[in-house]
């Protein structure tokens, strides 16, 4: 395995505030800078840092589903998303993204009906196999294309 996929978590409009950690839903994958914030307890596995692979399994075909990678402050997932922890020494966190826009396209191909919405789950996900050079340095050169 070289990657894990860790859902957020489904915090509910009641949590929500003005004051603590901004909490990363779909439309700020897509640059909108209006967030709710919480400041109540939360397991750090949720906290997400700048530079950060995420993956949004139920989102809008072309825009906001598929792989982002988070350029914002330091911030709290919320449900719909995968923070996707990659095993550094094994894939390139650049290579996998790219991977992942590819991955993304079959998906949505994939995806059932005229909607623009696309939904895929966790074990369907970690079912697809993506064929990974085993040299960092050839995966750094492939993502740098």
């Amino acid at each position: 395995m070289n990657c894990r996929l860790i859902n957020g978590r489904g915090f509910k409009p009641y949590e929500w505030g003005t004051l603590g950690l901004p909490i990363i839903r779909i439309q700020n994958l897509n640059g909108s800078d209006d967030f709710n914030h919480y400041s109540g307890q939360y397991n750090p596995k949720i906290l997400i840092k700048n530079g950060q692979l995420l993956f949004a399994w139920s989102g809008s075909r072309g825009t906001s589903f598929g792989p982002h990678i988070w350029s914002g402050a330091t911030a709290l997932l919320n449900y719909h998303t995968w923070k996707v922890e990659v095993v550094e020494s094994k894939v390139s966190q650049q290579f996998l993204f790219h991977a992942l826009r590819h991955l993304t396209g079959y998906i949505e191909g994939r995806a059932h009906g005229a909607s623009a919405l696309v939904h895929i789950q966790k074990w369907e996900m970690e079912k697809f196999s993506i064929l990974i050079p085993s040299r960092l340095s050839e995966q750094r050169a492939i993502a740098g294309r």
